[in-house]
């Protein structure tokens, strides 16, 4: 499976959950899609895309545990958030609230818009890498009042790896009447996703993570009670059509990697579905494990039932840039490492489509090649 992406084969490539490499299959779809928009520009996009959209609503929808008429696709997770942010219309003295396991991008859309409009952003910050669901439904509740108009939270957190208790938390804010938006970014392809039994507000994940869809494929929910409120941050030819075909055109743009939704799911059913996210969690359960053995002081999350794992690691976090680099130019390894708390966390992404247990071996190498040399 290694030769249907685009890696060298000297790379070790265990960053996935970053950015989710694309196989030479689906890059050929979308290709083709590209020259049919490129053979008549104007066709395509009056004539084909239109209908093409509706028609990949379709299967991603089914997908994800919804109809069509509740998703709408986007570029990006953070491009979904900011659309909801956008259309909330926040005064003075609203209030959002998400957590300290938030992603850097959406908080930076939320930091924005509480500026803008003279708001407050409360974060909840946990010290653990791994909260309990009961203690981030408390965190939450205190933080509650009656100016709270928004809680973000994260189903799979980006930096930590943590599979949040959604469950509690939606209850939660609907027994405050509180829209709830769920960051899904990377659920799609590694977790299961059930929208119309999940009960949130919104909900948004990328489909170029672990679907391995092309670049710029996401899907923003919005539960029927919002569809008529919601906004495209870019008013163009579709304004006051509805939601969705507001964010279906906001200006020229290449739509391919939407399209390319559907075919994005069948390859992954066709590596084996659900079959293959358990081949994924279990090489990453085995890599985890060797990783911590040969670093001394390495501390696992106890988060362990996903495709990617953070590792607390005994290195201080000013060498960090140090550290990626080091992996890089000697072992050309390419590993997602962060500052957290004064240390580093080692996020591996396991994606057995390519990735190989002798590339955990490599990272490991790597990484005891540092320790030496410090």
């Amino acid at each position: 499976m290694k030769s249907e992406f685009f890696h060298p084969p000297q790379l070790s490539y265990l960053n996935h959950g970053s950015f989710g490499a694309t196989p030479k299959r689906l890059i050929a779809f979308q290709r083709k899609l590209q020259e049919e928009l490129e053979t008549h520009p104007v066709r395509f996009m009056s004539e084909i895309y239109p209908q093409a959209y509706k028609t990949a609503l379709s299967p991603t929808a089914h997908f994800l545990g919804t109809t069509p008429d509740n998703i709408a696709f986007v570029t990006n997770a953070t491009s979904g958030v900011a659309t909801v942010l956008q259309s909330l219309r926040l005064q003075e003295g609203d209030e959002l609230i998400c957590t300290n396991h938030r992603y850097q991008a959406v908080y930076n859309s939320m930091a924005y818009q509480v500026r803008l409009r003279g708001a407050r952003l409360i974060e909840c910050a946990f010290e653990s890498i791994a909260p309990e669901g009961a203690s981030v439904r408390q965190a939450i509740e205190n933080k509650l009042s009656k100016r709270t108009r928004l809680i973000i939270i994260d189903a799979i957190s980006s930096i930590t790896a943590h599979a949040f208790e959604l469950e509690p938390i939606i209850a939660l804010a609907q027994d405050r009447n509180i829209p709830i938006f769920v960051d899904g970014a990377h659920s799609p392809g590694q977790h299961p996703v059930n929208l119309d039994q999940l009960g949130a507000d919104f909900w948004t994940g990328n489909f170029h993570k672990w679907l391995s869809a092309p670049k710029g494929c996401a899907v923003l929910y919005a539960s029927p009670k919002w569809h008529s409120s919601l906004h495209a941050p870019i008013p163009s030819h579709g304004f006051e059509n509805g939601w969705q075909e507001e964010l279906a055109w906001m200006g020229t743009f290449d739509p391919t990697a939407w399209l390319c939704a559907p075919e994005s799911i069948r390859q992954w059913e066709d590596w084996g579905g659900w079959s293959f996210v358990k081949r994924n969690n279990k090489q990453q359960q085995w890599a985890t494990k060797h990783i911590c053995h040969h670093i001394k002081g390495a501390l696992a999350s106890p988060t362990n039932q996903l495709s990617m794992r953070a590792i607390v690691l005994p290195i201080h976090a000013k060498y960090r840039d140090k550290l990626y680099k080091h992996l890089q130019n000697k072992f050309n390894t390419d590993t997602f490492l962060h500052a957290y708390q004064e240390k580093i966390i080692l996020r591996i992404s396991a994606y057995s489509a390519y990735t190989e247990d002798k590339d955990f071996e490599r990272l490991i190498e790597g990484l005891l090649d540092f320790n030496h040399a410090m």
